[in-house]
C-alpha cells in the first residue's frame, strides 16, 4: 500500500501553522507590537482595487500570515512589500473555491463561502509558501538590504558586459 507522503506533509504543515497562530495571535500579548501595527496599516492598502482583498476575512488572514512570518523571521521582521508577495498566493489557493458568473456581459468573480476549516487550510498554505519564498529573498529584507545591493552589483556587471558605453550606474 502506497502512502501519499505529500498529503501527510501538507496536513502536518497545516497543523503546525495552527500552533503558530495560537502562539502568536491568540494570547492577546503580541511579541512585536510595532510590526503588528505596521502590518495593520499595510493590509488595507493591499490591492485595494481588487474586490477579493477588500474582504474582511481575507484581510484578517493576511494580517495573521504576515505577523506570524515576521515573528518567525527576526532578522528581517516585517517589511513593506511582504504583503504584496502574499497576494498572488491567496489568489491561487482561493481558485479552488471560485465560481464565475456573468452580470450583463461582464464576468464577475465571486468566491463560494469557504468553511472555517478550509479557510484555515488556505491560510496555512499561503503562510508556508510565503515563508519558503522569503527564505530565498530574506537578504533583500534585512536592515542593510545586502541581497538588494548584491543583485544591483550583478545587474551592473551584466549591463556593462552587454553595453558598457550607453548605460552608466551612479
Amino acid at each position: 500500500m502506497m502512502i501519499d507522503k505529500s498529503a501527510s506533509v501538507i496536513q502536518q504543515k497545516r497543523q503546525e501553522y495552527k500552533v503558530i497562530v495560537s502562539r502568536y495571535m491568540n494570547d492577546g500579548v503580541r511579541k512585536d507590537e510595532d510590526a503588528f501595527h505596521q502590518i495593520s496599516i499595510d493590509v488595507p492598502r493591499t490591492s485595494p482595487s481588487e474586490t477579493l482583498f477588500r474582504e474582511p476575512r481575507l484581510r484578517e488572514a493576511l494580517l495573521r500570515v504576515l505577523y506570524c512570518c515576521s515573528i518567525r523571521r527576526p532578522a528581517s521582521g516585517y517589511v513593506q512589500g511582504m504583503n504584496d508577495l502574499a497576494t498572488p498566493l491567496f489568489d491561487v489557493f482561493l481558485r479552488e473555491y471560485e465560481e464565475k458568473s456573468s452580470d450583463m456581459g461582464n464576468e464577475v468573480q465571486s468566491f463560494i463561502k469557504v468553511d472555517s476549516e478550509a479557510w484555515m487550510n488556505i491560510e496555512a498554505d499561503v503562510y508556508w509558501c510565503l515563508a519558503k519564498l522569503l527564505d530565498r529573498v530574506q537578504d533583500n529584507f534585512t536592515f542593510n538590504q545586502a541581497g538588494l545591493y548584491k543583485q544591483i552589483a550583478l545587474l551592473k556587471e551584466i549591463v556593462q558586459r552587454a553595453d558598457g558605453t550607453h548605460l552608466k550606474f551612479v
